[in-house]
């Protein structure tokens, strides 16, 4: 079969969205009493609105809906995308997208993406995807390729091995074409799994929760990583419930030849925070290759290829466990060896179990109750047990034939402290004379990537603890013994409150001190972070409940979701915990390009959009297609939404990394070049940013926000900055925004903060998208900057041709302002020194049409690194207008000489 052209659907997604819509109400109604009932156990079918509420997968990562394909034995349920719905990796579909537990609702599967060549520029493209049932298993087949290749995978489930989906894939060369040098297939973790390498069979080392990097390293970083392992086993987010693993497991790789030889052919394994790959080459190598992949193996690499008739031939198995551990997995692969069994007191740790010969072979989480059973085969073992509070204790055993009860392993008893109850804030613990500042949150996994130059811990240090004021708070945190300095803190609005205790193992102190009082006032204006991840980011495994804790301790005062490439909808949850007048919140994306393809050679980058409907029922709940397009055909397909959404590009730059992609502006999505600011956009390579479309007129540019300050990236802003001006003067007016863009609890979310001017009253998402449109906006880190001239506030127009300019600064005492500038129509105009509070007035005169914005900023001391680590304290103003000849119309001054 040949390929098909790959977007032949998408014109008909907008057509389905009142379909969507009942499909959800028929969903509502019998989802949960049919889930798992297992009444026609073996399933392969397409998903239609009559059968939805039937075949969706539920969980966390769920993406698939209706046009996609379900499979399902009663105890597995899966979807393998339609091929007219891009993945979050490329702009064809037809790949797995979804794999839970029937009715579980605990799908954390991301992707498996299969590649020619090993290469994401080379998915494999679907054509079509066929359902086969028989009484014994139930089958998908994706068919597919390009025209010298014929493709086809089956997905397959059965009943004799419920837990386990089969996944063949055939390659066969019908044609002379480009070379095909080997094969992989790719499981996306984007650090929302851990990855976990174990050679079962014990015939190389293992590599456990330790990898090599080799995701944006080139050849280098593929040559390091390279492993023989037989499987790796992605481990759920710790924290999300229920649990959940999936384990990646090489059944047998060969080549076929046309004249019937089968050549065995030996797999290699990549692992990292953003993906697993199992590669094949198209032959066996001549020299080398016992151990892994070298210089040499890469050699011979470049001069493989399949002759006309032959085939290569990848068999894996997906098990999926039901707990967020590599027991859950490797016990099912183990269903003869010795069951051992344990306890530890205290519960809640993890346990890593190591052959003394060749390295880690699994790891159990324990609960609760501290008991733990898992299997192992014959041989001696090091135990390794992680507990909360840096607690370790480890224990040498030799395991045989038999069953092994090794009753309690003694771990040091847990000090602990009681926290606040009642009141809402963030508590930063500081570990004092020698002691190590705690880890909050640890999976107790270890997991560590070697990049070029150092090991990157898979989770940040997270020193904080989060609490809402409400029940749904943590009551007491473990730590390890020693004296720890405690500052509470609700964001830049407060001060902070501080407290010492010294903790004892065995032991547990209340942590007694007073939450933070406000230090100013924002009438008129509410505080929000436009960008912030959680579990329904395909790259994230933090619980909502925890993201909804921390946005309420820092203060945020509206919640808008912006995960990736999912529609997702707080508002539930945030009822449930009781904070839904506390904290309204509107439903959002991040539309995430990652695709390079002819018409985006570096993809288009990431942009946030709000209010954007929940359609359940609809691929990834109707997140906009972004894959092989460029941003003006996103906004057509967003401006057809019944409210017009508000659209942030995020992270244009990055200043370190220039043509790092995803900075949209460092390599202009279908151009050559990045965006030279200090040309017009007519000129050059700038101008594919003005390009309109034929039919709606719309161009790349028509972007309603700008994100300046990203999280801690103080250089990229200053860069950004000069983007913008350059926008500005042109007469392309972007509202400019600062944002955390915090996936993990170790990054502080709200650092930095938009503050957007709202009236008094009942939240009106409408009236707050429409003031955040029209400018009347501040970026801040930590200062308080009010801006008028002549009357006008942020966002509005100043007619006149004289006016005084009139600022305020403040403060709270822990975030050091020094310095203050003002901008006049992009140019620098003053440039001073303050002390907080400050009231500047600075009389001004205008020439022409422009705008006028404000800036202050600090140098960090201890106590706001403390507070916020990594950050400077900055703040920025949106424009006042300038309407100089007050003739009722603004004229953008151009780019200055």
């Amino acid at each position: 079969m040949r390929v098909q052209e790959w977007g032949r659907a998408r014109a008909g997604r907008s057509a389905r969205w009142g379909r969507v819509g009942r499909a959800f109400l028929a969903a509502a109604l019998c989802h949960a009493a049919a889930a798992g009932q297992g009444a026609e156990p073996l399933v392969a079918e397409r998903i239609t609105e009559a059968n939805f509420a039937l075949r969706s997968v539920g969980g966390m990562d769920a993406t698939g809906g209706i046009d996609d394909w379900a499979l399902s034995n009663g105890t597995l349920c899966a979807v393998v995308g339609d091929p007219s719905h891009e993945t979050d990796l490329t702009a064809m579909g037809g790949a797995l997208i979804d794999l839970a537990h029937c009715g579980r609702n605990d799908d954390q599967f991301l992707l498996y993406q299969e590649l020619l060549n090993q290469t994401l520029r080379e998915p494999v493209p679907v054509a079509g995807i066929e359902p086969l049932l028989t009484q014994k298993e139930a089958t998908l087949v994706a068919r597919g390729g390009r025209p010298d290749l014929e493709v086809t995978t089956r997905y397959t489930l059965d009943l004799e091995s419920p837990t386990r989906l089969r996944v063949a894939t055939e390659i066969e060369r019908v044609a002379e074409g480009p070379a095909l040098r080997g094969f992989s297939g790719a499981f996306a973790n984007v650090r929302g799994l851990t990855p976990f390498g174990v050679n079962l069979g014990g015939n190389a080392p293992s590599s456990g929760f330790r990898h090599i990097t080799w995701m944006g390293r080139g050849l280098q970083g593929v040559r390091q990583a390279a492993r023989r392992l037989d499987l790796v086993v992605g481990v759920g987010a710790h924290g999300l419930t229920p649990g959940i693993a999936y384990g990646q497991r090489i059944v047998a790789a060969r080549r076929v030849r046309a004249n019937g030889r089968v050549d065995p052919l030996q797999p290699l394994v990549l692992a990292d925070a953003l993906a697993n790959g199992i590669a094949i080459f198209s032959e066996r190598f001549l020299l080398g290759g016992s151990r892994g992949l070298g210089w040499l193996e890469l050699l011979q690499a470049g001069w493989m290829d399949l002759d006309v008739g032959d085939q290569l031939v990848l068999e894996q198995e997906m098990w999926v466990g039901d707990r967020a551990d590599v027991a859950s997995v490797t016990d099912q692969l183990l269903p003869n060896a010795a069951t051992v069994r344990g306890h530890v007191p205290g519960g809640k740790v993890a346990l890593h179990v190591d052959r003394l010969s060749d390295g880690p072979i699994t790891q159990r989480w324990v609960g609760e109750d501290g008991h733990f059973a898992l299997r192992l085969p014959p041989g001696r073992y090091l135990l390794r047990v992680r507990g909360e509070g840096a607690r370790r204790a480890e224990r040498e055993v030799t395991i045989g034939s038999e069953d092994l009860s090794l009753g309690e392993l003694s771990l040091a008893a847990p000090a602990r402290v009681t926290l606040p109850r009642g009141e809402p804030m963030r508590l930063v613990f500081l570990g004092q004379d020698g002691t190590p500042d705690p880890h909050f949150g640890d999976d107790q996994r270890g997991a560590l990537y070697q990049g070029d130059s150092e090991l990157i811990p898979a989770i940040p240090l997270q020193r904080d603890l989060h609490l809402s004021g409400t029940a749904h708070d943590p009551r007491e945190a473990v730590l390890a013994p020693g004296r720890y300095r405690v500052i509470a803190t609700r964001g830049p609005e407060f001060e902070l409150s501080e407290a010492e205790i010294v903790v004892a193992e065995g032991t547990t102190t209340p942590l007694r001190l007073a939450p933070p009082t406000r230090a100013f006032d924002t009438p008129g204006w509410v505080g929000t972070d436009l960008h912030t991840h959680a579990a329904p980011s395909l790259d994230n495994g933090t619980p909502p409940e925890d993201r909804v804790r921390s946005l309420v301790a820092d203060a945020v005062e509206v919640l808008v979701s912006s995960e990736h490439e999912q529609v997702f909808d707080f508002a539930p949850l945030l009822e449930r915990m009781g904070l839904a007048e506390r904290l309204p919140s509107l439903v959002g994306t991040e539309i995430t390009s990652e695709a390079r393809t002819e018409l985006a050679p570096h993809s288009i980058g990431h942009a946030n959009a709000f209010p954007i409907p929940v359609r359940r029922g609809s691929y990834r709940n109707g997140a906009p297609a972004n894959e092989g397009v460029r941003w003006r055909d996103v906004f057509a397909e967003l401006r057809a939404l019944p409210q017009r959404p508000l659209v942030q590009l995020n992270h244009a730059r990055f200043a370190a990394r220039p043509l790092r992609p995803r900075a949209f502006l460092s390599h202009m999505g279908p151009a050559e070049a990045p965006y030279d600011s200090q040309r017009p956009l007519t000129a050059g390579s700038n101008a594919v940013l003005i390009e309109p479309d034929p039919t709606t007129g719309l161009r790349d540019i028509d972007f309603d926000a700008i994100e300046l300050l990203n999280g801690r990236h103080r250089e990229s802003y200053e860069v950004l900055r000069e983007d913008w001006f350059s926008f500005l003067l042109q007469g392309e007016r972007m509202t400019g925004t600062a944002n955390s863009d915090s996936h993990f609890l170790g990054r502080v979310v709200a650092a930095p903060r938009t503050y957007v001017a709202l009236e008094e009253g009942p939240f009106d998402g409408s009236r707050f998208v429409e003031a955040l449109r029209s400018g009347r906006a501040i970026g801040t880190n930590g200062p308080w900057l009010q801006v008028e001239l002549g009357g006008a506030g942020i966002g509005d127009t100043y007619r006149g041709g004289e006016a005084t300019l009139r600022i305020r600064v403040d403060a709270a005492s822990w975030v050091p302002v020094q310095r203050l500038r003002v901008y006049l129509s992009g140019q620098r105009v003053a440039d001073r020194e303050i002390q907080l509070p400050a009231e500047v007035e600075l009389p001004m005169t205008f020439a022409e049409d422009g705008f006028v914005s404000v800036e202050v900023f600090g140098k960090a001391d201890s106590l706001y690194e403390a507070v916020l680590p990594e950050h400077q304290p900055l703040a920025f103003s949106n424009p006042v207008w300038i309407d100089a000849d007050g003739d009722g119309a603004w004229t953008p001054p151009g780019l200055q000489p």
